[in-house]
């Protein structure tokens, strides 16, 4: 569950490893990130998408408001964590250009997911919580080979 919030919240680890059960407002479909551990400094409001909030309300059922939502490691011990998972899932924790694979590109992953489902630049600077709208295309969108083929033949020609 842990991973499924990362990858579709685009919650950092630290976001996640402070965050308490009563941060999750499953009725209005948002998650509070309290301004002390968001890396803005800033207290906000980032959106659930729908099918994760029965999947959470089933995880969270019958536990306290001020309980952490979920056990993350500290973020040496996360990576290691999450190689495991993977291993354990059969994929593999090195990417195709033999990058090793870290809790923080979930985070990769769900601003790339955004871009690649056709969010609109500002949508995904601010799903992200990120300042600039470069900072969100030049660092975290990935954009597959075969989306540039994709996008060439959506011209007229």
């Amino acid at each position: 569950m842990l991973y499924r919030v990362a990858l579709v919240t685009g919650l950092r680890r630290g976001e996640l490893a402070a965050l308490r059960i009563g941060d999750i407002d499953l009725d209005s479909g948002v998650v509070h990130v309290q301004a002390a551990y968001a890396k803005n400094r800033r207290r906000d409001l980032v959106p659930l998408h729908s099918e994760l909030i029965a999947k959470l309300r089933a995880h969270l059922e019958g536990r306290a408001a001020d309980e952490l939502a979920f056990k993350v490691p500290s973020r040496h011990k996360s990576a290691p964590m999450l190689r495991a998972d993977l291993e354990d899932a059969g994929l593999r924790a090195v990417d195709d250009q033999g990058r090793l694979i870290d809790f923080h590109g979930l985070r990769t992953t769900f601003v790339s997911d955004l871009v690649r489902t056709g969010a609109h630049p500002k949508t995904a600077q601010l799903l992200a919580r990120h300042s600039t709208i470069r900072l969100v295309m030049d660092a975290y969108a990935r954009v597959p080979d075969a989306s540039l083929r994709e996008a060439i033949e959506r011209l007229s020609a």
